[in-house]
């Protein structure tokens, strides 16, 4: 996780692995879930190509 300061906000330049991060996690929600998900969705800041983003990884 990167970990940020208590009441500290720290921007980072947009990185491709986070599309990736959500497309593993979507499958291992979908092979547990299956037929009950309607959808799934990323967003937030680290969905976003070409913005400042604050990341809690």
């Amino acid at each position: 996780m990167e970990g940020v300061e208590r009441y500290k906000v720290r921007l980072l330049p947009h990185n491709e692995k986070w599309g990736g991060e959500y497309h593993q996690v979507k499958s291992e929600i979908e092979a547990v879930w299956s037929d009950n998900i309607i959808d799934i969705q990323h967003i937030g800041s680290t969905a976003i190509h070409n913005i400042p983003t604050k990341p809690i990884e």
